[in-house]
């Protein structure tokens, strides 16, 4: 599902005030420790919970670019894995509004 919001922000996801975002995406990805396994699982669950025809990769790539924007206007997300886990599921509410 893509996304509906176009950014005017210029953002070059290699920048180093990206790198704990990024960081937590790719944990959560690849389900490094028990923390990150909970945060995949119940990102899993609430698609199924909504009903929502997505894998937890497409939810977690349009919450990354979320958070991206948010950091890129001057937001700071002090804990990006409970951010990514918060963020995503406003995410799949918003998809399952249409």
């Amino acid at each position: 599902m893509p996304s509906k919001h176009t950014s005017t922000v210029n953002i070059d996801p290699s920048e180093p005030r990206f790198s704990h975002l990024k960081q937590a995406m790719e944990e959560i990805s690849k389900q490094q420790n028990n923390k990150t396994v909970h945060v995949f699982s119940a990102i899993q669950a609430d698609i199924q919970k909504h009903k929502i025809n997505a894998q937890v990769s497409e939810v977690l790539l349009e919450t990354y670019q979320v958070g991206l924007r948010k950091i890129a206007k001057g937001e700071v997300i002090l804990n990006p894995i409970a951010w990514l886990r918060k963020a995503s599921r406003k995410v799949i509410k918003n998809w399952k509004k249409g």
